[in-house]
C-alpha cells in the first residue's frame, strides 16, 4: 500500500508541474474545468490510497499491543486459575508481570522499526528504478574528445523515432551557421524540441547524421559534447 501511495502521488506531483508549466496554454484553450476535474481524481485517488496504507499501518502496531494485553491477561489467568493464588505470590505475580513487559517491548519498537522500514522502502525503490535503468545513449568504442566548439550545425536527412515506425523527424536536412538566428516553427508534436535535444545527442537517430562543426556528433564523447551545451 506504501508503493502503491508513492506511485499515486508522484502522478499527482506530475500532472501539477505540467499544469503549472504550461497554465497558459489551459487558460488559452478553457480548458479549467477538465484539468480541475482530473486533478481532484488524483487527489482523492492519492488520499484513498494513503489512508489504507495508514490504516494497515496503525492496525499493526494494535495488533502488537493487543497480543501485549492478551500474554498478560493468561499470565493472571493460569496464576490465579490454574495454579492457585494461594500457591504463589503476590511478588511472584508482580515479577513475572515485568517479565512479560520485558518481552513484548523490544517486540513493539520491531513493529514501529518494521512500519517505517516499509514507508522509507517504497520511496527508495523509486528512487532505485531511475538509479539502475540503464543508458541507451553511450560513447562509441573509439569516441574522441569534442573541441571547442565554434557552433556550425548541420542535419543531413536525419530519422527519428520515440516509438519504432512512428517518425517525429523523417530525412530532414538543414544547416545553421555559428551566430545565425533560426525559428523552428510548427505545432506540437512536430519535432521542435526533439530537434534541439538531438544536437545534445540526448537520443541516437534512426538515420542520417548530425554535424557539429562538420564532426558527427556520435563519434566524440557525450561528456565533451554536453559540457559545451548551454
Amino acid at each position: 500500500y506504501w508503493k502503491s501511495m508513492r506511485q499515486k502521488s508522484s502522478n499527482m506531483n506530475a500532472f501539477i508541474n505540467e499544469d503549472l508549466s504550461g497554465i497558459k496554454i489551459i487558460q488559452s484553450f478553457r480548458a479549467e474545468n477538465e484539468t480541475d476535474k482530473t486533478f481532484q481524481e488524483l487527489v482523492w485517488a492519492n488520499r484513498a490510497e494513503f489512508i489504507k496504507a495508514v490504516r494497515w499501518c496503525d492496525g499493526f502496531g494494535s495488533c502488537i499491543d493487543l497480543c501485549w494485553g492478551i500474554g498478560t491477561l493468561a499470565l493472571y489467568f493460569v496464576g490465579i486459575k490454574i495454579i492457585g493464588i494461594d500457591n504463589v505470590s503476590i511478588g511472584t505475580y508482580i515479577a513475572f508481570g515485568s517479565y512479560v513487559g520485558a518481552f513484548w517491548q523490544p517486540i513493539m519498537n520491531l513493529s514501529n522499526f518494521y512500519n517505517q522500514f516499509v514507508n522509507a522502502a517504497s520511496g527508495a525503490e523509486r528512487i532505485f528504478e531511475i538509479l539502475d535503468t540503464e543508458a541507451k545513449v553511450v560513447d562509441a568504442e573509439d569516441a574522441k574528445l569534442m573541441g571547442e566548439i565554434k557552433g556550425d550545425v548541420c542535419f543531413e536527412n536525419v530519422t527519428f523515432a520515440y516509438e519504432e515506425n512512428i517518425n517525429v523527424l523523417k530525412n530532414v536536412s538543414f544547416s545553421v551557421k555559428a551566430g545565425e538566428t533560426i525559428a523552428l516553427v510548427g505545432p506540437t508534436g512536430a519535432g521542435k524540441s526533439t530537434v534541439v535535444n538531438l544536437v545534445s545527442r540526448f537520443y541516437d537517430i534512426q538515420s542520417g547524421r548530425i554535424l557539429i562543426d562538420g564532426i558527427d556528433i556520435k563519434t566524440v564523447t557525450l561528456d565533451s559534447l554536453r559540457t559545451q551545451m548551454g
